[in-house]
C-alpha cells in the first residue's frame, strides 16, 4: 500500500553557505547572490514506497563536511542543506536541480535562475526544504544531485552536467559519481583533451538502494575548465550495454 505524502512549501529567504572552487583550487565563495527557485513553490517529495528511477546517471555531487548549525525553520537557516551548483560563465540564466535520495524515499525537482548576470562562480541554493534535518544527516553514498542546463523537463537523457556541491568541500574532497547500474558492473571514462583516464566504480551494498546503487570518485585535479567527457561504461555477463555520455562542464 502506497503511504506518499507530496510537500511543497513557498518561498523563503534560506541562504545556504557552501564552499566553491575556483580553477581547481577549492576557496570560501564569492558570489552573494542565490540561484532562486524560478516557480514560487519549492517542489519536493517524501514516499514510503516509490518506483526504481529510469535515470541511470542519478548524480555528480562535490561531497565535503556538513555543517553543524543546520536549522530547518523560518530565517536565513544558514548551512541548512547546503547545495550549491557551480556555473562556469555568466551566460548560464536557467539550471535544473534534482535531488534524489539513494533509498528513493525523498526527491525533489526544481527550476533555478540567476536574477541578475555575475562572474561563474559557485552558487548557493535556495532550498527551503520541510526535511533538511534529514537531509543534513545523510552520508555521501546516500544522497545524489545532479544539476543540468535550462529549466525542468520529464526527459531523462542528460547531455551535459553542472558540478553540484554539499557541505563545504576541503582539499581532498572528492567529486562522486552515482548512477543506477541495471545489476552490471560499471567503469568510468574521463577524457580530457586528447587523454583517457579509467576509473572502477564500487557498487554501494548497504541499505536500500532504489534510487541508486553505484559511486565512482574522480579527483577535482583531473578535470579541465570547460567540458570534460564522461563515459559511463557497463557490463552484464559478459557483455556490454549502451555507455552513457555526458559532458561535465566545470
Amino acid at each position: 500500500m502506497n503511504n506518499k505524502l507530496q510537500k511543497k512549501t513557498t518561498k523563503s529567504t534560506m541562504l545556504l553557505v557552501i564552499a566553491s572552487t575556483i580553477g581547481l583550487t577549492l576557496s570560501a565563495p564569492t558570489q552573494a547572490q542565490e540561484l532562486k527557485l524560478a516557480d514560487e513553490q519549492f517542489s519536493e517529495q517524501y514516499a514510503s514506497n516509490v518506483p526504481v528511477s529510469g535515470r541511470i546517471l542519478v548524480g555528480t555531487v562535490l561531497v565535503g563536511s556538513l555543517g553543524a548549525n543546520a536549522s530547518s525553520g523560518e530565517g536565513s537557516g544558514e548551512g541548512a542543506g547546503e547545495f550549491a551548483v557551480r556555473l562556469p560563465s555568466t551566460t548560464v540564466k536557467d539550471v535544473c536541480v534534482k535531488v534524489q535520495s539513494r533509498d528513493g524515499s525523498y526527491s525533489s525537482e526544481n527550476s533555478y535562475q540567476l536574477e541578475q548576470a555575475e562572474a561563474g562562480g559557485v552558487f548557493p541554493l535556495e532550498y527551503p526544504s520541510k526535511h533538511i534535518d534529514m537531509l543534513k544527516n545523510m552520508k555521501a553514498n546516500e544522497i545524489a544531485v545532479v544539476s543540468t542546463p535550462g529549466k525542468c523537463t520529464n526527459s531523462q537523457q542528460i547531455d551535459s552536467v553542472y558540478v553540484s556541491y554539499r557541505g563545504q568541500p576541503a582539499d581532498d574532497s572528492k567529486l562522486y559519481v552515482l548512477a543506477n547500474s541495471g545489476r552490471s558492473d560499471v567503469f568510468m571514462r574521463l577524457q580530457v583533451a586528447n587523454s583517457n583516464s579509467n576509473y572502477r566504480c564500487s557498487a554501494i551494498t548497504d541499505g536500500v538502494r532504489t534510487g541508486f546503487d553505484t559511486m565512482c570518485e574522480l579527483d577535482m585535479a583531473a578535470l579541465q575548465p570547460g567540458e570534460n567527457k564522461i563515459t559511463l561504461l557497463r557490463r552484464q555477463s559478459g557483455r556490454m550495454l549502451p555507455p552513457v555520455e555526458f559532458n561535465l562542464l566545470f
